[in-house]
């Protein structure tokens, strides 16, 4: 029930954010504006804050393509209201923070359960409001890919042009989120208290967008060697099942191809003029 419940909430911000992105292609953008941004007010007051980014993410998409600006940016800009959201997060008290850590520390352990010797489940909840920001900032950059995946779909039968989405197998995010990456880990080292946290929060998204770039380069990779669908499944789920192990992987392989550019995608060839296989950035 919970799964499909938050399966609803993901399907419902990503139509919203979609609608208003085209109201915007469509009707212009400053006439979207106004009904976006009290929608987002709404939203945000009304239900749960992290609801306010669909309408942002869909305004500030818009904002960018009317600007003529390229997939990357566009995600970048629609990701602001996730960053705000982040930063709310991190400036929120700590006495709450302890208080909810006992309380569900209590409910869980109430259930019966049990971690392996060594943790406890006080630790792994706090370490899981920790890490909040960062993992409410990359849910609402999954959900801006989402709604600008369904804006492009619903585009076409509207007959609003977008710019084209990059494929995922050449998806590459700028080399510069290298530093973010040094900055966290500098931040996570050598300073306490809110600084840590976000210097914690910063390596911690980067290095998801840096596992994510890996997953790229494993889909280039089957796809370059006409890997069969059934087997890519296959390496998908064992990636899936070793979690752990695999995200530490994929996030040095992507760290390496942006260093080596295994995939060429920073070589200009006539496919990356034709903007089909050339250099690519989120």
């Amino acid at each position: 029930m919970l799964f499909l419940t938050f399966l609803g909430s993901v399907a419902g911000m990503a139509a919203l954010g979609a609608a208003t992105l085209l109201a915007c292609r469509r009707f212009g953008l400053w006439q979207a504006g106004l009904l976006a941004l009290p929608l987002a007010v709404v939203a945000g007051l009304g239900l749960t804050p992290i609801l306010a980014a669909a309408p942002l993410a869909g305004f500030l998409a818009g904002w960018q393509a009317e600007r003529q600006r390229g997939y990357g940016k566009i995600l970048a800009a629609a990701s602001l209201p996730g960053a705000m959201q982040a930063g709310m997060l991190l400036l929120a008290p700590r006495e709450p923070r302890e208080e909810l850590v006992a309380q569900v520390a209590g409910q869980l352990e109430a259930t019966g359960l049990k971690l392996e010797e060594g943790y406890s489940v006080s630790q792994v909840v706090e370490m899981g409001l920790r890490l909040q920001p960062a993992t409410e900032f990359l849910f609402v950059l999954f959900i801006v890919v989402l709604i600008y995946r369904l804006a492009q779909a619903g585009g076409v039968w509207l007959k609003v042009e977008l710019p084209p989405a990059i494929p995922f197998r050449n998806w590459r995010p700028w080399d510069a989120l290298i530093w973010v990456l040094i900055a966290g880990l500098v931040l996570l080292l050598g300073t306490e208290g809110i600084a840590a946290e976000l210097g914690l929060n910063l390596f911690v998204a980067t290095g998801a967008l840096y596992a994510l770039q890996g997953l790229a380069l494993v889909r280039f990779s089957c796809w370059r060697l006409k890997v069969s669908g059934w087997l890519e499944v296959f390496l998908y789920l064992t990636l899936g099942f070793t979690a752990g192990l695999s995200v530490l992987l994929l996030a040095g392989l992507g760290l390496l191809d942006t260093w080596f550019d295994w995939r060429r995608l920073g070589i200009p060839s006539e496919k990356a003029a034709a903007g089909q296989d050339g250099q690519q950035h989120v």
